[in-house]
This record gives structure tokens, sequence and C-alpha cells, in this order.
């Protein structure tokens, strides 16, 4: 391996391509439109946000290490985010797929990979 990281390089578990996939079948897409669910992005970083994202994590584990009342905090409050977050996926989780399907359908009318708030009507 030549340091590069490709599409082809990065695998995803069979686990999680038949969620994508049964997802996709209940919101009545077809298998080209399902298979945009399971493209991944590379995300290549530089030197400079590489080491800006090892300072940040470095600084977590230092204050975990050092049973800092802050980092308890900060657990806390993320524990707190992922409950919000499950209620909010549940309460709106009809909404949400309706929203998906709109814009994928939205998607294929444009040439760009980026969904198009005109292509892919989204009402408010």
């Amino acid at each position: 391996m030549n340091g590069l990281l490709l599409n082809e390089d990065v695998k995803g578990t069979v686990e999680g391509d038949d969620i994508l996939m049964s997802e996709a079948t209940s919101l009545g897409l077809s298998e080209e439109d399902a298979s945009l669910l399971q493209e991944r992005s590379i995300v290549k970083l530089d030197k400079k946000a590489k080491l800006s994202q090892l300072i940040s994590r470095s600084t977590t584990v230092a204050a975990k290490e050092a049973n800092d009342p802050l980092y308890k905090k900060l657990e806390k409050v993320n524990k707190q985010r992922m409950k919000l977050k499950k209620a909010i996926d549940k309460k709106y989780a009809a909404k949400g797929r309706k929203r998906a399907k709109q814009v994928l359908k939205g998607m294929g009318k444009t040439k760009s990979d980026m969904p198009n708030r005109d292509n892919a009507k989204i009402g408010r």
C-alpha cells in the first residue's frame, strides 16, 4: 500500500450493508438509488489538520487520566446528547425517511453529487 486510501480499500460490514439495503427497500428506492447509500467518502487530511485532531484527542485523554471534573461533565453531556438524539430519531423517523427520499430523487436530476435545493423540493 502506498499510503493513499482508496474507495476499494474501505469495506463495509455485511451487517451494515444489510441494514442500509433494508432501509432503502422500505423507502421504495431502486437498487441504483440504494447503492448511493453505500458510497463512502474518503477524506485525506493535511499535516496541520491531522495535528489539530490529534491535539484535541490527546487533551481529552489527558483530562480523563487526571480525573478532571470538566471531563466528567463532558462525559455526562455526551450521554445526554446521545439520549436526545435517539429521542429525536424516534419522534421524527417518518419525516426523516420522507426527506431523505426526496433528496435522493433530487440528486438524480443534477450532474453534481451534492443535493440541489431546487431539485429536491424539501418542505420546511
